[in-house]
């Protein structure tokens, strides 16, 4: 769903569409191909560490890593490096956690807070680690940049860090940005704005060299222009549950649009074909189109719902300082911005919509993926082998 930034909302256009909901199913989980599933033993084995996390803390510059461990670990090695693959032989010893609780922590300092540092714990010098990073990206200019990767999938593989980014529009991207984007090392940035939706916000601002691909999928224009709206007339057209009723449209439009599906069957095509080389995706607010690549492209993975989900819901608390912009401003033009809130958020419900049109069209995330997407089972197998790397396991 696209809504403009806070100073350029009054007088803009916000897209929507005006269909009704569909009732939820609970989506059949999608199989991996055998032919890149770990052994049966492998399956039923858990990774040692698991839940690992990393924040920084911009005061003192200390990254904060926790995880879950298992009774029997009792030492875990931190490694860190600037490159994402394998932390533990490109980078260096940063930090030693000891300790039997369900638990593990380590602070990280000394390591320079500017550039992107991925870590590797090893528990009990294990020949395997897991690796974590900081998700959130700051890229000035540009809201909702996130790494896709440490989410673990069913078979207790990992989605590596650093070869998969998020986001919301590139549009506005200051230089500082810019230099942030280029320590990504991206090959290619695929954005789903349309036409209109570019011409109002801008092309994305790319170091050199980097590929932008257009896959337009748009969500609609019934909003008008707001700023030649009432605010009875603004209260007419999203009020009474309107709003939320467009959104679950939208993510319904998703799955039975052809058009839409040819663009996401694209981009993961992309992704699969890209070998070691990052590339990034995006809509305008990196939350609605975004938000169903991504969760297409992790239940391809074979990462379990809970994480799915986990990851769409992110996307609120990356948009809240904005949204909360944008609602003020509202308010003060004379607009019940209470109303818009279902445009500017996410809600597990739209994913839901979206699921149960998949579990109802095609009978399964399988299906959908092979006969709605048209992914080859040659295509899946490249996506698991080029995102994932095993972990240390019990």
């Amino acid at each position: 769903m696209h809504v403009r930034s806070p100073r350029a909302l009054i007088g803009a256009t916000v897209l929507t569409a005006c269909l009704g909901s569909v009732p939820l199913a609970a989506p059949a989980a999608w199989a991996a191909p055998a032919a890149v599933t770990a052994s049966a033993a492998a399956l039923r084995s858990e990774p040692l560490l698991s839940d690992a996390s990393t924040a920084l803390d911009p005061a003192t510059g200390a990254f904060r890593l926790s995880w879950t461990q298992p009774p029997g670990v009792r030492q875990v090695s931190v490694y860190a490096s600037t490159r994402p693959q394998d932390p533990r032989a490109d980078g260096r010893l940063v930090a030693t956690a000891t300790g039997t609780g369900p638990r593990g922590s380590a602070s990280v300092t000394g390591l320079d807070p500017s550039r992107r540092w991925y870590f590797e714990l090893v528990p009990d010098h294990a020949a395997l680690g897991t690796e974590t990073a900081v998700r959130d990206i700051s890229v000035p200019g540009a809201l909702n940049v996130r790494d896709l990767g440490g989410y673990t999938t069913r078979d207790g593989m990992q989605v590596r860090w650093g070869s998969v980014y998020r986001s919301a529009s590139l549009g506005a991207v200051t230089p500082a940005g810019d230099t942030v984007l280029t320590g990504l090392g991206l090959r290619e940035v695929v954005d789903f704005r349309s036409s209109a939706e570019i011409a109002a916000n801008g092309a994305d601002v790319l170091p050199p060299g980097v590929a932008d691909v257009n896959l337009p999928i748009d969500t609609g224009d019934a909003g008008g222009s707001l700023g030649s709206l009432t605010p009875a007339q603004f209260t007419a057209l999203f009020g009474n549950g309107q709003a939320a009723a467009d959104m679950q449209q939208v993510y319904q439009q998703f799955v039975t649009s052809a058009a839409d599906r040819q663009q996401f069957s694209t981009a993961l095509k992309a992704i699969a074909d890209g070998g070691s080389s990052p590339l990034l995706y995006h809509c305008s607010a990196g939350k609605d189109r975004t938000g169903w690549m991504s969760a297409v492209l992790l239940t391809a993975l074979g990462v379990p719902r809970n994480q799915v989900y986990a990851d769409y819901l992110l996307s609120d608390q990356e948009l809240a300082a904005s949204n909360a912009a944008l609602e003020a401003e509202l308010n003060e033009a004379g607009y019940d911005a209470a109303l818009l809130v279902p445009l500017l958020t996410v809600d597990s419900s739209d994913l839901d919509t979206a699921f149960a049109e998949v579990e109802q069209e095609y009978g399964s995330m399988d299906s959908y993926l092979t006969q709605g997407l048209g992914l080859d089972r040659n295509t899946l197998n490249e996506l698991r082998a080029r995102l994932l790397q095993p972990q240390a396991r019990s």
